[in-house]
């Protein structure tokens, strides 16, 4: 293992940061994948989301070149379900900022609430149609 400095640049403001680097060995990374697998639920928005997959892929017919964090479920009469989001569509940026991860999609709806926002603003691909979508944020 190594620690390096590394700069990042947070709320305008530059930071350096002390990083460990080291490798990640086979049985911890065999640990940790079947949380990434499990789903994360957002409370109170009515969406269950997953890290986009091969398997996901698969089970959705989604292209390769598709890329955010994958929708697996919506709870009925949520304000996701009522903006038409459905299984199989997939979040691509939350408040114009490109997801890859759920904890993204989660960090990028709290900081929605914490600046007073009543809806965060989702880019979502439906297949072959992307489109806005203002979700509520019930605050």
């Amino acid at each position: 293992d190594k620690v390096v400095r590394v700069v990042v640049f947070r709320k305008g403001k530059t930071q350096t940061l002390k990083v460990t680097i080291g490798l990640l060995n086979e049985t911890e990374a065999a640990a940790a994948q079947p949380a990434a697998e499990a789903g994360t639920e957002l409370a109170g928005l009515g969406l269950t989301l997953a890290p986009l997959t091969d398997e996901g892929r698969s089970q959705f017919g989604l292209a390769e070149d598709v890329t955010g964090v994958l929708v697996t479920a919506v709870a009925a009469g949520s304000g996701a379900a009522e903006k038409g989001i459905s299984p199989g569509d997939v979040i691509v940026e939350v408040g114009q900022e490109p997801v890859t991860t759920p904890a993204e999609v989660q960090a990028g709806i709290e900081a929605a609430v914490a600046a007073g926002r009543e809806s965060v603003l989702l880019l979502i691909q439906s297949g072959a149609d992307v489109r806005f979508v203002p979700l509520p944020l019930g605050n």
